[in-house]
């Protein structure tokens, strides 16, 4: 019965990094950035981010601010300075472990 216990112990912790890794590796500005879609991220303090998704339609980018919460997810706002029908005004996710593992 121990045993069982352990495992199904051990394969909650498996699950919990897979879905939410940031919870034990904390918010990676790479990692961020591959799941919000955006080129890049910059930490702005606080759990505050400023990201920018490629808009090749206009040759430039779009900005989000970006919130961070718990389990490494997120919200993300598109700034007025840059509107975009293309691109919404409001966006929220998670960081997941192929966000980690991605090199793009």
């Amino acid at each position: 019965m121990k045993a069982l216990i352990v495992v199904a112990l051990v394969v909650l912790a498996v699950l919990v990094f897979c879905c939410w890794p940031a919870t034990i590796l904390g918010v990676d500005e790479d990692a961020l950035a591959h799941s919000v879609g955006a080129l890049h991220c910059k930490d702005t303090g606080n759990g505050h981010w400023r990201c920018s998704v490629d808009d090749p339609q206009n040759s430039g980018a779009v900005d989000y601010a970006v919130n961070t919460r718990s389990f490494g997810c997120w919200d993300a706002t598109r700034e007025e300075r840059a509107p975009s029908r293309r691109y919404p005004k409001r966006v929220s996710g998670c960081i997941n472990l192929i966000d980690v593992v991605s090199p793009f």
